[in-house]
């Protein structure tokens, strides 16, 4: 690969983890001005709540410190599916030791959820592209017919006689 295709490949993947890092720090933003509220209605959810944006903000600053590491971006998608997830719960079912659950649908709760997703979908991206491209090779090969079972049929087979 020529220098200027690698500067211009390790700038999109330093965009899209700085996409990343906005993401979770929205998402960690969101949950710490809702802390006081939910100390006070029901106080595990709320230090929970504190947890939450504790590691959102040192999520973010990894990855932005380390804009190229696969890892933090794993543990991104990890995190921001298990706050989609225990929202989920938490609005769908009572759940034990928390009173007032299942909680109400809220806009705000919403709107952090669809930058949660949009962060899930850049740490897949991030966090596992070796895969992504050699799924999508191997997804044109096919489309293009070069693919190993095209192959074996465009291959003569040497038991035939031949006219």
């Amino acid at each position: 690969m020529s220098d200027g295709g690698e500067a211009a490949r390790l700038r999109s993947r330093g965009r899209r983890a700085g996409l990343l890092a906005l993401a979770v720090m929205f998402s960690a933003g969101i949950h710490a001005a809702l802390v006081p509220e939910h100390l006070h209605e029901m106080p595990p959810l709320g230090w929970s709540f504190i947890g939450a944006a504790a590691l959102g903000v040192a999520l973010a600053w990894a990855l932005v410190t380390y804009p190229e590491g696969q890892l933090f971006a794993r543990l991104a998608a990890l995190f921001l599916v298990a706050e989609i997830v225990a929202w989920a719960v938490f609005v769908t079912t009572r759940v034990p030791g928390f009173m007032g659950t299942p909680e109400p649908i809220e806009t705000i709760a919403l709107v952090c959820k669809a930058g949660e997703l949009i962060g899930v979908w850049l740490a897949v991206t991030i966090g596992w592209r070796d895969q992504i491209a050699a799924r999508t090779a191997s997804a044109k090969a096919l489309m293009q017919g070069s693919g190993p079972a095209s192959r074996a049929a465009d291959t003569p087979r040497s038991d035939l006689p031949t006219l």
